[in-house]
């Protein structure tokens, strides 16, 4: 039972991560720029060897008043994306979130079979809206399952920004490669 806790929540997110993937891969389409509607903006001089999909939207058919974007930055380029490192940006605007309880849930998936180690905290920052934002990165190692093929570097930042939060999810094959994805956090910002 403890296992299917822990392999449900994954399984959703590795399909979101893959449709997001495949979506900025196979999107040729410039993102819809509306005045309301926030973006993650993407500096690629900053951080080369990265790119960054499109903008998503997922409650813009819903057209709740509690809008959605997220935005997947991964290496290599969208013609040919390779490494093992990819970082997923989120937003969520008129909703909050307690940052510290969200790490603890994630930190505490009741599986006896995966556990995540601390491994450190990197201080950094995000433009907001033209305004420099400082929060922690949570760096951890997934241990357990030995033989699986699956992240075990995970990185997590949660920071209220604007009117809502902020999510920032890394994934590395390993703990040792989360040094890999530094550039992206000065090469990404949020306009609202």
């Amino acid at each position: 039972m403890n296992k299917l806790k822990i392999l449900i929540p994954v399984g959703i997110l590795v399909l979101i991560i893959g449709a997001g993937v495949t979506y900025m891969v196979t999107s040729k389409a410039a993102p819809k720029e509306e005045s309301k509607t926030a973006t993650f903006e993407f500096n690629s001089a900053e951080a080369p060897g990265w790119f960054a999909g499109a903008n998503i939207y997922p409650d813009a058919a819903i057209k709740t008043p509690q809008t959605t974007v997220s935005r997947v930055i991964a290496q290599g380029t969208a013609e040919k994306p390779e490494g093992s490192c990819f970082v997923q940006y989120s937003y969520w605007a008129s909703n909050s979130k307690d940052v510290n309880q969200a790490l603890k849930a994630s930190e505490d998936s009741g599986n006896k079979n995966l556990t995540l180690v601390p491994a450190g905290v990197v201080q950094s920052s995000m433009k907001v809206s033209s305004k420099d934002v400082k929060y922690q990165l949570h760096q951890y190692n997934l241990v357990g399952m030995p033989g699986e093929q699956m992240s075990r570097g995970q990185q997590l930042a949660y920071f209220k920004a604007g009117t809502g939060y902020i999510e920032i999810r890394g994934y590395c094959l390993s703990v040792e490669e989360l040094s890999i994805t530094a550039p992206v956090f000065s090469a990404v910002s949020l306009k609202e």
